[in-house]
Order: C-alpha cells, then sequence, then structure tokens
C-alpha cells in the first residue's frame, strides 16, 4: 500500500498529475512484536504477566521461572503507542505538526519533512524500571537496565543522528551522535537511575538551511529498539528463580542463584556478584589479583597493601598513605579569550572497605534549573577530574568548579 510522503505538496486532481502506485497483492501481517499477541480485533496487545510471546501467541512461564520484563520492538507495522513523533524546525526551532518517522514493515525511518535542515524527531517514554536485583549504593555497577537498538543512517552530506536521554520530563541531554553515512550497528547505552526515563533519536540532514528540499533520500533508520527491566513491560522469555515453596523472590545482596536447585547461595569470600554479566544471569565472579570482596560482596578493593612471594622470601607493601582522598592540580590554561582555568583531580586508590572516597562538584549555578535543595552535582569515583576556574577570575568569594568527570569508577 502506497502513501503520499507529508507533508504533501502537490495536487493529484490536476490533469497528467502524478498518482499513487496501484497497492500489491495482499500478503500476511508480520507477527507481533516479542510479549505481544494478535487479539480478534488484529491489534496486538500485551501478555498478561505470567505468560511470554516470541509474537505469535501467550505461553505461561513454566513453575519455578519468571517473565524477563522489557520492551522490543523489531515489527514497525504501527507506531507503539508508549513512541510519539515529531518534526522541530532548524529555524526558529518550534515544533511542527507532521511526524518525523514513518513504519516500514521491518523498520522505521525518517520522513521528508519540510525542510532539509529540520529535526526529525522520535521518542519512547518508559515509566520505569523494574531490575531483578537492586543496584547497591557500593556496588560495582549501577546499572538498572539497559537500551539497545540497531540503526543505520544513509546520508549524501554530513548528516548528524544524535540520541538523547532524559530523566523525569528534564530536558534531554545528548549522550552520543553520530556523522555522515553509518552502516548498520548496535549501540548500548547503560541506565544507572531508575526513573521515569525518556530516549529520543533526533535526525537533521544538514545544519544549512537551502532553498528547496535537496536531501531528502538521506535517512536515518531504526531496525530494533530493546529496553530491559522495564516496569509493567513483557517478556519474550522466562527465567529461572529463587522460590522456597512460593512465589519467586529475588535473591538477597551477596547471593547468586543455583540453577540446579533453585535455591540462593552466598558468594565465597573473595569473589563478588556481578548484576549484569554479558553472558547470563548474576554469577559470583573472582576478585583481581591483591584483592578482596567486602561483606555483602558487591564489590572487590584492595586493603592498601599487597604481598608478592618470590623465592625464598616475600615482599610486603604498604600503601596506606594512598586511602584518603588526595587532591592535586595542574599548571594553568587558558581559553580563547584569555580565561585561566586548572585541572582539578582527586584521587582515592584504595581502602575505605571500597567506598569511592574522591569527589569532584559542579557549582556552577543555573538559573533556568529548578532547585534541588542541594549545592550541584557530585561525581564520587576513585579517581575524578573538574575544570577550576579561581575566584580572582569570575569575583566570587570561591572558585568555580564544573564538568565533573569520573576517571576510574571500578579496581580491576
Amino acid at each position: 500500500m502506497f502513501k503520499w510522503a507529508e507533508p504533501k505538496i502537490c495536487s493529484e486532481v490536476l490533469p497528467g498529475a502524478a498518482q499513487l502506485p496501484p497497492s500489491g497483492l495482499k500478503t500476511l501481517c508480520p507477527p507481533c512484536n516479542p510479549g505481544f499477541y494478535k487479539s480478534n480485533s488484529s491489534a496486538c496487545e500485551p501478555c498478561p504477566y505470567g505468560s511470554y510471546s516470541n509474537g505469535s501467541g501467550c505461553v505461561r512461564c513454566p513453575a519455578g521461572t519468571e517473565p524477563v520484563l522489557g520492551l522490543e520492538y523489531k515489527w514497525w507495522n504501527v507506531l507503539p503507542p508508549n513512541m510519539e513523533t515529531t518534526v522541530l524546525s532548524g529555524i526558529n526551532f518550534e515544533y511542527k505538526g507532521m511526524a518525523g518517522w514513518e513504519v516500514a514493515g521491518d523498520y522505521i525511518y525518517t520522513a521528508a519533512g519540510a525542510s532539509d535542515n529540520d529535526f526529525m524527531i522520535l521518542t519512547l517514554l518508559v515509566p520505569g524500571f523494574s531490575p531483578p536485583q537492586p543496584a547497591l549504593e557500593d556496588g560495582d555497577s549501577k546499572e538498572v537496565a539497559r537500551i539497545t537498538f540497531v540503526f543505520e543512517t544513509v546520508c549524501s552530506v554530513s548528516c548528524e543522528l544524535y540520541f538523547m536521554v532524559g530523566i523525569n520530563s528534564r530536558t534531554n541531554t545528548p549522550v552520543e551522535t553520530w556523522t555522515g553515512p553509518r552502516g548498520k550497528q548496535s549501540y548500548t547505552y547503560v541506565v544507572e537511575k531508575n526513573a521515569t526515563t525518556s530516549f529520543t533519536w533526533a535526525f537533521q540532514r544538514t545544519r544549512y538551511r537551502e532553498a528547496g528540499r535537496r536531501y531528502t533520500s538521506d535517512v536515518a533508520k531504526l531496525y530494533s529498539v530493546n529496553v530491559t527491566n522495564v516496569l509493567g513491560g513483557v517478556a519474550s522469555f522466562c527465567r529461572r528463580c529463587a522460590t522456597t515453596g512460593g512465589p519467586c523472590a529475588p535473591c538477597p545482596p551477596g547471593h547468586a542463584l543455583d540453577h540446579s536447585t533453585g535455591a540462593c547461595q552466598p558468594c565465597p569470600p573473595g569473589t563478588f556478584l556481578r548484576g549484569h554479566p554479558p553472558d547470563g544471569p548474576p554469577a559470583c565472579q573472582p576478585c583481581g589479583p591483591g584483592t578482596r570482596s567486602n561483606q555483602v560482596r558487591s564489590l572487590c578493593y584492595s586493603d592498601c597493601t599487597f604481598s608478592l612471594a618470590l623465592p625464598g622470601h616475600t615482599l610486603h607493601y604498604d600503601f596506606s598513605a594512598l586511602s584518603a582522598s588526595t587532591a592535586f592540580t595542574s599548571g594553568p590554561s587558558f581559553t580563547s579569550k584569555g580565561l585561566k582555568y586548572f585541572h582539578h583531580f582527586n584521587i582515592s586508590l584504595c581502602g575505605n572497605h571500597g567506598r569511592k572516597a574522591a569527589s569532584c562538584t559542579d557549582n556552577v549555578t543555573d538559573a533556568r534549573l529548578p532547585d534541588e535543595g542541594g549545592s550541584g552535582r557530585v561525581v564520587t569515583s576513585h579517581v575524578c577530574q573538574a575544570i577550576v576556574v579561581p575566584s580572582d577570575v569570575v569575583g566570587h568569594r570561591a572558585a568555580v568548579s564544573s564538568q565533573p568527570i569520573s576517571l576510574a569508577d571500578r579496581l580491576l
């Protein structure tokens, strides 16, 4: 079936006007997306909790298992209800009442738009996440979910595809940008905050405003989108869970599921519980050399001592002086306008039972942001870095610290 591209700028009633091609033969509709089934009205409906689906029919999870909730879109017959699309003007940044992306069966692609420098916007809204095990504050990983999508850009000029993430309806933050033509590839983003989250794709064919539309054949395509641990999501498979004669329950901190018995077993000393390994469910992993596990087996750390066995003797090292947080600053740097600034580093490599003691702060005040009751954003890590502008340069009582980033957050 063919339809006119939007916005429609031609008339088909004039003599000699182009007409839509005739529709082809009717074919069977593709299946529903995983976790959904086709109802009597031929619409795809989510399977009830406790069941799973590959897109055909719902199947109850076997006893001793639970559905793995998420969202997986790989068939694009209609736009999912939790996705919306629009067009943002590249001139005055006003939204236009038209669709920026169109579904095409096995992918979704950017529409023509009104101008080549318009932003074609696609947004996926997730109400929250339900990870199988809560992320511990001092854990090795703060992952609560992840989104993976397969995309492609076909461009004749320097087009740009932006991927942005928004938390609790706040302004979207760009996390990745691709410029120019890109072959079919996969990208994964790890979510570390359990909140209402929006994922946005924005495609711009060119930054420059030109008369007419010269690059309508330049498109971005999304083939699949997969979000894990979605609150109220659907399941395409079930996994073994811990049971004690009743319903499934998560294992307590520091415990991993024994798949042979269905019971939770504590991780032994010298191991830690890796919450999201790439090849399976959470499992106990050995600590690296010279490190030990904490009490709840959430991470491995160095107690600032190390022993090296050599033939006939053993060397003992004591690095306890490194346990306290140590700060130092680079030499001065200057912007193109002559503004002096420094790179400030904070380091804490061992001790503290694995707690990250180095912190870097962003104390820049932005009047546009709501008051969150704090003095600024703080990054805590083993090694962090921030940009510091001295007080005598900015005219404040205290120096201005901004752009804090983590340089080392896990000890191998």
